[in-house]
């Protein structure tokens, strides 16, 4: 592909994942959650993010020369790398956020730090490739090799329904079935379950035990097994 034909493909591919994303640019985040089958609703729609900010070069005011400074640019739902020019055009600034939520105060520190390591290696080396390229320190190879890299450890087993009400303990509020624009929790969908359950005791259903039962579409209509 001769240049020419190459920037042109270029620019015809670019037209149209524009034109695709402009399509959405009205379409609320909400709505966009719930057609995905989003559990956790447009939080789970972006993950890291990168923010290209323009340059403050010929910003006037008054006499005074203008800088721009990013001190917030609205919620950060998971890691916000927020890159502006210095005044005089000649570097970057980096500003890293993070939701408290997802990495505390140290968390956020490692990733500055690989991320930092990350731009000294292309700077001294740009032709290495990205999977050669050692972002962990000791503790964190220590970990990797000695905790997560062993071997597979004995655990005891474990039934699908305890494995269910083990959630249920744990994170009862959290969404466990979406359904149109209704959600029920792990909470409510337990209890609906176990009301299924007991309204089965006295026709002897049972463990182990088959029985037909019409099922409407509708959220409340999901199985979970229980004990009777």
């Amino acid at each position: 592909m001769c240049s020419l034909s190459a920037t042109i493909w270029t620019v015809k591919k670019f037209e149209r994942v524009v034109g695709e994303a402009v399509e959405h640019g009205r379409y609320r985040a909400e709505d966009l959650a719930r057609e995905l089958g989003l559990a956790d609703g447009p939080a789970e729609l972006v993950g890291p993010t990168v923010n290209i900010l323009p340059g403050t070069a010929g910003l006037p005011f008054g006499d005074h020369t203008a800088e721009l400074h990013p001190e917030w640019l609205g919620p950060v739902g998971d890691l916000a790398f927020t890159f502006l020019r210095t005044p005089d055009g000649q570097g970057l600034r980096l500003h890293l956020d993070a939701d408290a939520e997802v990495c505390d105060e140290r968390t956020l520190r490692d990733h500055e730090r690989r991320f930092l390591a990350l731009l000294d290696t292309l700077a001294a080396d740009p032709g290495r490739p990205l999977g050669r390229i050692d972002l962990t320190d000791g503790a964190e190879r220590g970990r990797l090799l000695g905790e997560f890299g062993v071997s597979p450890r004995e655990v005891p087993p474990l039934t699908w329904p305890a494995a269910f009400e083990d959630r249920v303990r744990r994170t009862p509020d959290a969404v466990a079935l979406v359904f149109e624009d209704r959600r029920l929790t792990y909470a409510e969908l337990n209890a609906d379950a176990n009301r299924l359950a007991r309204s089965w005791c006295p026709a002897a259903c049972g463990p182990r035990t088959s029985s037909p039962w019409p099922c409407p579409a509708r959220p409340n209509s999901s199985s979970v097994s229980s004990r009777c």
